[in-house]
């Protein structure tokens, strides 16, 4: 339907709504896409409401709006909101859109397929709208657990670019804390540390947990790619910063676990060892940062292949 009709269209169904009361419900909504194209979202919103109560009854909005054979009033309903909601997400309500996703959820059954839609669609809009406690609610409330991470992936990086990073360390996140962990991982290793720097917030995640074996560890790799991608006097001293916070978190950890193992592929692989096959064979150099109990700082650096371990270089 062209844009300039929705006004004769509107102006027809009050007409006809004075003395007709059969389909009443379908009228509504006519009514309802009336308001939502002259951007009145709140009154298309009452206007769909009133229509849901028809949509059992009415062969409009069964097949045309529905389209679907369900029988079980409470999913006709939930099929129908999934329909309305789609209207508001082209016109770009998103209060609505979560308003009328909740509506559905306190309809549906438990084991309704659409619940786990539903609780993305409030994730993303409450997200959308900045209220963030509300879209990790919804996050966890979701049945699925694929969609529960991808909504967490959607939540930290959307959260670390709005630079809200105190939200990000102060969430529960109940069982998806090593997902937390993978995910934050996962870009500080492939985002340009010129750019945006995910190895502060992980360090602040970890501290925040008291998990300082692996704060030190998110230290010491940032200082490692520090060392490779930044050059100049500004990089030594970011060096120098994060050298000093895995120092400082690997103190406050017990003398026999005091200690950070990185592993740094060789570029060349040795030929000469026997018994194995030169295509096959990779040599490793593991940097070890040893905190003793007397405060001294070691770094041994051990070479490793296929075929053994050699001796500590100092």
């Amino acid at each position: 339907m062209e844009c300039c009709q929705y006004l004769p269209l509107q102006q027809y169904v009050n007409q006809l709504s004075e003395f007709c009361d059969v389909n009443e419900s379908s009228l509504k909504f006519m009514l309802g896409m009336a308001y939502l194209h002259f951007d009145e979202p709140e009154k298309a919103a009452q206007c769909f409401t009133e229509a849901s109560k028809g949509v059992a009854n009415e062969p409009f909005l069964r097949e045309k709006i529905i389209q679907s054979d369900e029988v079980e009033v409470r999913q006709l309903e939930v099929l129908y909101y999934l329909k309305v909601l789609k209207q508001f997400e082209e016109f770009g309500a998103p209060d609505v859109v979560v308003s009328f996703a909740k509506t559905a959820i306190s309809i549906a059954d438990d084991d309704d397929p659409n619940v786990a839609t539903l609780w993305s669609k409030v994730f993303k809009y409450e997200l959308e709208l900045e209220h963030n406690e509300e879209a990790y609610s919804a996050m966890i409330a979701n049945p699925e657990s694929t969609r529960r991470k991808d909504c967490l992936r959607q939540l930290l990086v959307t959260l670390s670019e709005r630079g809200d990073l105190q939200s990000i360390v102060s969430f529960p996140y109940i069982d998806l804390e090593d997902e937390v962990v993978s995910i934050l991982e996962s870009r500080a290793r492939s985002v340009d540390l010129t750019s945006q720097n995910y190895y502060d917030l992980l360090y602040a995640f970890h501290v925040n947990r008291t998990n300082w074996r692996k704060a030190g560890s998110v230290m010491y790799e940032h200082a490692m790619r520090l060392s490779r991608e930044c050059s100049g006097k500004r990089g030594l001293q970011r060096q120098a910063q994060c050298y000093l916070a895995a120092m400082n978190a690997l103190r406050l950890v017990d003398s026999q676990y005091a200690w950070i193992v990185k592993p740094v592929p060789s570029a060349k692989p040795k030929t000469e060892r026997l018994f194995v096959r030169p295509s096959s064979l990779t040599q490793y150099h593991y940097h070890v940062l040893i905190i003793k109990s007397n405060h001294q700082v070691l770094l041994w650096t051990y070479s490793f292949c296929s075929s053994g371990m050699g001796k500590p270089r100092m």
